[in-house]
């Protein structure tokens, strides 16, 4: 490390120490903090302190004091012995952490400001890269992104509708059991600290992703099938009925005759849709779901199905 670096980091640490000595008592440990695992980052960035597990919350800020690190970590999980190795330490379960990426959201800016470079043939572009390089064929690209304001309020957009969903599907209070961070660079991390998802495991989890992406949503199983025995308006619903029809009101408000026939829809069947767009929305408002079906024929399910998974992709979590 150069001189001027090491009068830099020494600075940082000295401030960092500077920080904990005034404000230690405003650092809180997070929920179940006796079971948790923390590891520490120093300054010079070449070793990570782990297998550090703390009795109070007053061990863990003299810790801080003492120590001043840079950066500080803990657990999603739980264990009986956090302290331990590994393969000691007997995993007792785990919080749900949800981490939104402005990354992994399609967002037209990226056209703007992010670029790929062929590291094969050097030819490069704009955007997210390519599976492929249409030059050459090869995958191995060199990527530029940037994080623009645009990406985070998607980011931030996608967070909210995480936070409906496990709010008013899952029943998660946002006070007591929901902990929302941003993550530091590219998006948001939302933590459900509760006693029910903590035991979850691993395929149960993974049910609670699909349900959260609306894997498998079909619309006959949330009202919009005949005889659906519903009550009220259609947007008001609650679960994946309700957020069905908001999402199929939002996608009919604005989309256009290329995008429907982009999702593969007949143009019979396109003209017709945009013909009673007017009374579609109105019955959305005021009745429930079942009632769309008076629009469409029999043979328009396999284009209604169509136009549910659009609206179901617009509506799920990213």
């Amino acid at each position: 490390m150069a001189g001027g670096e090491v009068e830099t980091v020494a600075y940082l640490r000295e401030r960092f120490r500077e920080y904990y000595e005034e404000h230690a008592e405003e650092i809180e440990a997070p929920p179940g903090f006796e079971e948790r695992e923390f590891g520490f980052l120093s300054f010079e960035g070449k070793t990570m302190f782990r297998h550090i597990a703390f009795t109070s919350p007053g061990e863990m800020r003299e810790y801080l004091k003492t120590n001043a690190p840079a950066h500080a970590y803990y657990s999603s999980a739980y264990y009986r012995a956090p302290e331990a190795e590994m393969e000691k330490k007997g995993w007792l379960g785990a919080d749900l952490v949800f981490d939104i990426d402005a990354d992994h959201i399609e967002t037209p800016c990226k056209e703007e400001h992010d670029r790929w470079t062929c590291r094969n043939c050097g030819a490069s572009g704009r955007g997210t890269a390519p599976e492929a390089c249409p030059n050459c064929g090869k995958a191995n690209f060199e990527e530029e992104t940037w994080l623009c304001e645009r990406c985070l309020e998607a980011a931030k957009f996608e967070t909210l509708k995480l936070i409906d969903i496990l709010v008013q599907d899952l029943g998660f209070s946002p006070k007591r059991d929901l902990e929302v961070n941003f993550s530091g660079h590219r998006g948001y991390h939302v933590h459900v600290y509760h006693e029910d998802a903590r035991h979850l495991d691993q395929l149960a989890r993974r049910e609670l992703v699909d349900y959260i992406l609306g894997v498998g949503i079909e619309a006959r199983f949330h009202g919009l099938t005949p005889g659906f025995q519903e009550e009220g308006a259609a947007l008001a619903g609650i679960g994946w009925g309700g957020r069905l029809a908001r999402a199929l009101y939002g996608f009919l408000l604005d989309v256009d005759s290329e995008d429907l026939q982009g999702l593969g829809l007949s143009e019979g069947f396109v003209k017709r849709l945009l013909g009673r767009r007017e009374e579609l929305l109105e019955c959305l408002t005021k009745e429930p779901l079942a009632r769309m079906i008076k629009f469409f024929g029999p043979r328009d399910r396999r284009a209604l199905d169509r136009l549910v998974e659009a609206a179901v992709r617009r509506e799920a979590a990213a």
